[in-house]
């Protein structure tokens, strides 16, 4: 991945969380309304202390991507056990302590964004959100291998239960029966997938890169 692209993921990321730090705050408010075991803060106090959060930095977002790749090698129940001191699973104890503290992790979490949420193009692109990352995964995916004579296409899911996921389908015939449905271009023999294509249901056209597409009636 080029060093651009991390840049520019940790700058959406930091745009993010600046365009949700009134909502944040308004948020705080109310529950602060509701103490009653101490003195209620002032507003000040509340925008002071979501203001102490540090901008995300490139580095950072690779280390992010790096313990999400971590945990998907040696998942646990829930995330927060990773920080554990003692051995978990095939990783030894600390390992995810020593690459990022615990608390920074769920920050970055919370805020970590891709793609700017007020472009216009949120409006007719479904998968907006991924796309730059669908932008940039292309082209070595493309160049990194020939394919030979025998090439299949089939549909494929990324596996996804977030109920918020736009793009999210049942398909009864695949071993992960909810996610985003895909169009996949592999080479028969090994298996290497040259090009995703997600199925969103509808055509639109990108000026950013060749991604094609489909409607979901629309033949291959």
């Amino acid at each position: 991945m080029p060093k651009t692209f991390w840049r520019k993921v940790a700058a959406q990321t930091n745009l993010y969380w600046r365009q949700t730090l009134e909502a944040r705050l308004q948020k705080a408010e109310e529950k602060e309304h509701l103490v009653t075991h101490r003195s209620q803060r002032s507003s000040v106090k509340l925008r002071r202390n979501l203001e102490k959060f540090q901008k995300v930095s490139p580095h950072e977002v690779v280390q992010w991507v790096d313990l999400i790749l971590a945990h998907a090698l040696s998942p646990c129940k829930q995330m927060d056990q990773h920080w554990n001191t003692k051995e978990l699973g095939v990783l030894p104890g600390g390992t995810f302590g020593r690459v990022m503290p615990r608390d920074r992790f769920r920050e970055i979490s919370r805020f970590i964004h891709f793609t700017d949420n007020t472009d216009q193009a949120v409006a007719t692109d479904r998968a907006w959100k991924i796309r730059s990352v669908l932008a940039v995964l292309e082209k070595p995916f493309k160049e990194g291998y020939v394919l030979g004579s025998r090439v299949a296409i089939d549909e494929g899911v990324l596996p996804s239960h977030i109920r918020r996921n736009p793009k999210r389908t049942f398909m009864k015939d695949k071993p992960h029966h909810w996610g985003s449905k895909c169009v996949m271009t592999c080479c028969a023999e090994t298996g290497y997938c040259k090009r995703v294509e997600l199925d969103i249901k509808e055509q639109v056209t990108l000026k950013a890169h060749s991604l094609w597409i489909r409607k979901e009636d629309q033949p291959l």
